[in-house]
């Protein structure tokens, strides 16, 4: 159950950070129930009324949950509903994410938690390349659902001065100094392609055959490359000593590929991604 309450905070947690009106769900009725005390096996729902709209939450996988279990895990949904609503709403006043958008651009002192959720939203926005952004929210306002007025298309100067003041990168976190940005957002997003750029230039520089040849003259300093052919004699070729020497050759780039495979596979994975 804790498991399934966590899977609901994630998703709340994301929702949140791009348009803070849509949120989660709650407790309520459920649908397919059995008796309490009994397994059920079909989908449980439940909504309430959060961050200024109204949520669902369904639960599909009921496999050894019984209809308690599930009522237990929608509730405390909705109680970490309530908790993030408090930090994160933008329309409460006295939340820390009211705080910040009424700040004029002063520091403004947050809950540790809140802290972490906006390091996470700019993560997401520098590995989306700002394609989600949690500073969206003023140009999202423009479209306001709730008023009383027939809803209309913003003007499109207004909308564009809203657009302009959108940049994640304009975000600063208390001791969040260029280097401390480079060091806990921008290095971990680029480990990959890192990686893959090290072990690349590694195999190049192993495997560089001409260069080596032009200028080494002594055979004490050949290249393995280099040196490996001289082991093949022309007029008793034997074959076992050249192929072990290419076979224990190749060993530091399959150590090395073996070593940073998780950050290659993502690194190609990310860019075929955003091609």
């Amino acid at each position: 159950m804790k498991r399934i309450v966590k899977k609901i905070a994630v998703l709340l947690l994301i929702t949140v950070l791009i348009i803070p009106q849509a949120a989660c769900g709650a407790n309520g009725g459920g649908q397919g129930a059995a008796n309490d005390g009994k397994e059920i096996r079909g989908p449980v729902t439940g909504q309430d009324f959060h961050f200024d709209t109204v949520c669902q939450i369904t639960i599909y996988s009921m496999d050894h949950l019984t209809q308690t279990a599930a009522d237990d895990a929608l509730e405390q949904a909705f109680a970490l509903c309530g908790t993030y609503e408090d930090m994160l709403s933008k329309t409460l006043e006295g939340t820390d994410i009211y705080k910040i958008n009424h700040a004029g651009g002063k520091p403004v002192e947050c809950d540790p938690e809140t802290v972490e959720i906006i390091r996470m939203g700019l993560r997401y926005a520098e590995m989306s390349d700002g394609k989600f952004d949690i500073t969206i929210g003023k140009a999202v306002d423009l479209w306001d659902f709730h008023a009383d007025a027939v809803p209309a298309v913003p003007d499109p100067a207004v909308l564009s001065e809203a657009v302009s003041h959108v940049d994640y990168k304009a975000v600063r976190i208390d001791g969040g100094s260029e280097l401390t940005i480079y060091t806990r957002i921008a290095l971990p997003l680029s480990k990959p392609i890192i990686a893959t750029v090290a072990l690349m230039s590694f195999i190049g520089s192993w495997n560089n055959y001409l260069w080596p040849l032009l200028c080494v003259f002594s055979e004490d300093m050949y290249t393995l490359p280099v040196g490996i052919p001289t082991l093949l004699s022309i007029e008793r070729p034997d074959y076992v000593i050249p192929m072990t020497a290419n076979l224990v050759a190749s060993l530091p780039m399959i150590i090395l590929y073996l070593i940073f495979e998780k950050q290659i596979v993502q690194g190609i994975t990310m860019e075929g991604i955003k091609g």
